[in-house]
């Protein structure tokens, strides 16, 4: 690979590292709260919604999405996820969903099915791991419509920035070096032929790097993970911006031998 592909390459690692630095798993941790909205029930008035964060230690925090009473009482629970987004409409009567990027489902409330259970949350603070709450109640799930899919697909973008960096990074970075090795692969026919050490060691390296940063990704997506379009998604861009910069890196390297015949 020419020095102008090299930088390119070099660049891209570096994101790579840059990513897996800032998304680097943190320390034991209680349970906590994100995203909560307030919203009024016919039965138990105020209520509020609340995704219900666990401690997943070296993977992905799992979650619930809860319903609660202005006294800290649980009324609904959804299943387990580990991608669990909360929407609200804005106008009233609120009405909430969440939807489980992993699984693809949207969980509705069905407040004929909500009960009084018991307390777990205290001066806003959950008392209890998502775990250990009682079976899943209080919603239904349904498949999303394509324009709820697209919706939701894209909120998830928006709120997973770094993490859509990092993971087309590496995607980027492991399709340049998997184009790499095509490329040398179909020069000699796909035969063996004798290299030299220098090429062989390259070789080597290529696939050494492809693979860690394989395993980078892959685990990168354990601790913080993507729906499998979103997945798909950046493995495609990552494809993508790799041929664009091969393209890039042998128009710049063709026109420097020019230059330098022309010299």
């Amino acid at each position: 690979m020419s020095s102008i592909g090299t930088y390119f390459l070099r660049l891209a690692f570096c994101l790579v590292v840059y990513g897996a630095n800032s998304l680097k798993p943190t320390l034991a941790h209680s349970p906590y709260f994100t995203e909560t909205v307030q919203a009024i029930s016919q039965e138990f008035g105020p209520v509020s919604y609340k995704v219900l964060n666990g401690d997943g230690v070296l993977f992905a925090d799992p979650k619930r999405l809860v319903a609660v009473t202005e006294g800290g009482n649980l009324l609904a629970a959804s299943p387990l996820s580990s991608l669990l987004l909360l929407h609200c409409t804005t106008e009233p009567p609120r009405s909430c969903a969440g939807y489980d990027a992993l699984s693809g489902q949207v969980f509705e409330p069905d407040e004929g099915r909500w009960l009084l259970g018991p307390e777990i949350e205290e001066d806003g603070k959950p008392l209890v791991y998502p775990e250990l709450l009682p079976p899943a109640s209080g919603f239904v799930s349904r498949y999303p419509s394509l324009s709820e899919l697209l919706y939701f697909e894209g909120f998830l973008a928006a709120q997973m920035p770094k993490t859509a960096a990092v993971l087309v990074s590496s995607w980027t970075v492991i399709w340049l070096l998997a184009t790499r090795l095509f490329t040398r692969a179909r020069r000699s026919q796909w035969r063996f032929s004798p290299v030299s050490f220098r090429g062989i060691a390259g070789t080597l390296a290529s696939i050494l790097a492809m693979t860690g940063i394989l395993t980078f990704t892959i685990y990168a997506w354990l601790f913080f993970p993507t729906s499998p379009l979103f997945a798909a998604t950046s493995c495609a861009l990552g494809l993508a911006l790799a041929l664009m910069v091969r393209k890039l890196v042998k128009r710049l390297s063709f026109s420097h031998r020019a230059v330098g015949q022309e010299g």
